[in-house]
C-alpha cells in the first residue's frame, strides 16, 4: 500500500515521498531506484525478497522501495537535482531503519547514503551495499553513444507505444528484444509500472543529478574500508552506464562479489534485474546476508 512522507524540510522547498513498506523481518533492505523509474520497477525483487523458494512468506526481510523525487507518485518538481539531496530524501525516509541500499542506476544515491552515514553518529549504520549497474563519476562515467541517442529521443517522444520502445531499447539487450514474446511481455511490465513514462520535468532534474555525480578519492577510499559485505552487479551489454565503470568499483572497493550478469554468452542491458531477475536476486539476497542475521529494529 502506497504511503506518503515529506522529506527535505529544512533543505528548501520540502517534497513528498510515495513509499511502500513489507514485511517485518530483521533484515532491513532500501531499494533504491534509478533515472525516471518508479518503485514498480523492483516488482520481480519484491515478490522474489517476498516468497521462499518453497512458497510461504519469507520472513527474514522487511522491504522499502519508494518513488524518488521527481518521480512517480512523488513530488516532481523542475530544479537542479544533485545525487546529495537524493540521498537526503532517502534517509530522512528511513532515518530509524538499519539499511541495505540497492539498487540500479540509483546507486549513485546509495553511494552518497552510505558516505553520509559515515560521517555522521546520528544516521543508520549501513549494514551491507549492493551497487547495480552505476558509476562514481570516473573517467568512463559519460552516458555511451547509444544510450545518448536513445535519451534525447525519448524526451521528445509524445506516444506511449514510442516511449515504451525507446526505454525498452535503453534498458534491455538487443538479443533479449528479438524475442516477440519477450518484448510483448518487457513492454507491458513498464506500462503497467509507469516505468516508460517519466514526468518530463522530473527526468530533466533527474539527469541533472546524475551528470554532476561524483566521488573523490578520499571518498572511494573510505567505502573500500568501511567493513560491511559491497557486491557489484551489472549486465554484459548496457548501452546506459559503461560497464567499464563497474570494472573501475570493483577494482577500487574490493567488494564481497562482483557479477557480470551474461545469458548463455550474449549480452544482458542495463535493466540485467528485469532481464535476468533470478541471478540478479540471487546474488543480491547473497550480498545481504553476509552481514548476518539483524533483529527487528
Amino acid at each position: 500500500m502506497d504511503q506518503r512522507v515529506r522529506v527535505g524540510v529544512g533543505r528548501g522547498k520540502g517534497v513528498e515521498l510515495n513509499y511502500q513498506i513489507y514485511g517485518n523481518g530483521p533484515n532491513k533492505v532500501l531499494f533504491v531506484m534509478g533515472l525516471g523509474c518508479p518503485l514498480g520497477n523492483w516488482k520481480m525483487q519484491i515478490d522474489a525478497f517476498r516468497v521462499s523458494p518453497d512458497g510461504p512468506i519469507n520472513e527474514r526481510f522487511q522491504l522499502c522501495a519508494f518513488d524518488n523525487r521527481g518521480t512517480g507518485r512523488s513530488t516532481v518538481r523542475l530544479g537542479r537535482y544533485t545525487t546529495d539531496m537524493m540521498a537526503r530524501d532517502a534517509l530522512d525516509l528511513l532515518s530509524s531503519h538499519k539499511i541495505h541500499p540497492d539498487a540500479p542506476s540509483g546507486g549513485m544515491i546509495s553511494q552518497k547514503m552510505t558516505l553520509m552515514t559515515m560521517e555522521s553518529k546520528d544516521l543508520p549504520r549501513i549494514e551491507s551495499l549492493t551497487l547495480a549497474s552505476t558509476h562514481y563519476g570516473g573517467p568512463y562515467s559519460s552516458i555511451p553513444k547509444e544510450g545518448r541517442q536513445l535519451s534525447r529521443k525519448k524526451i521528445f517522444a509524445f506516444t506511449k507505444k514510442r516511449k515504451t520502445d525507446l526505454s525498452l531499447r535503453g534498458l534491455m539487450s538487443k538479443s533479449y528484444l528479438s524475442d516477440p514474446a519477450k518484448y510483448e511481455s518487457a513492454a507491458k511490465f513498464l506500462m503497467e509500472t509507469g516505468s516508460s513514462s517519466p514526468h518530463y520535468r522530473g527526468l530533466l532534474s533527474q539527469l541533472h543529478a546524475i551528470n554532476g555525480h561524483s566521488l573523490s578519492d578520499v571518498e572511494l577510499k573510505k567505502m573500500s574500508e568501511m567493513g560491511v559485505p559491497i557486491g557489484i552487479i551489472c549486465g554484459s551489454e548496457d548501452v546506459l552506464v559503461d560497464t567499464r565503470n563497474s570494472d573501475a568499483l570493483n577494482d577500487i572497493l574490493h567488494p564481497s562479489q562482483y557479477v557480470i550478469i551474461r545469458a548463455d554468452e550474449v549480452g544482458v542491458g542495463h535493466a540485467n534485474h528485469l532481464e535476468r531477475p533470478e541471478e540478479f536476486n540471487r546474488a543480491m539476497i547473497r550480498n545481504i546476508l553476509r552481514a548476518g542475521e539483524r533483529s527487528s529494529l
